[in-house]
């Protein structure tokens, strides 16, 4: 599968438009269509990170369709986004308690 088939795919199981994935990733609608379609194969870095991030895989996932899928629910896609936000002190406490309840 091609990188735009990849983002079809993933957009269509997110049972979204072009125009909301476009809204969401910050791109015109003609952005979405042209991956989708593979009139443009060179998609910015952030860009595939910030589509990753929405449908819940690794972005090497998005390049070739290989490798694990991950998906994440939104739940997790908040906590995670949380996380990146907290302060490095914050990160520290919840890294402490997630050890201690693993063990």
């Amino acid at each position: 599968m091609t990188t735009g088939e990849i983002i079809k795919q993933l957009r269509k199981e997110k049972k979204m438009t072009q125009e909301e994935l476009a809204n969401y990733i910050g791109v015109q609608k003609s952005a979405v269509a042209k991956w989708e379609t593979g009139r443009t194969q060179n998609i910015k870095t952030e860009t595939l990170h910030a589509l990753a991030i929405l449908f819940g895989v690794q972005p090497a996932y998005l390049l070739d369709g290989k490798g694990e899928r991950l998906m994440l629910n939104a739940d997790e896609i908040e906590l995670i986004k949380n996380f990146r936000r907290a302060p490095e002190s914050v990160r520290n406490i919840i890294r402490a308690l997630l050890q201690e309840t693993a063990s």
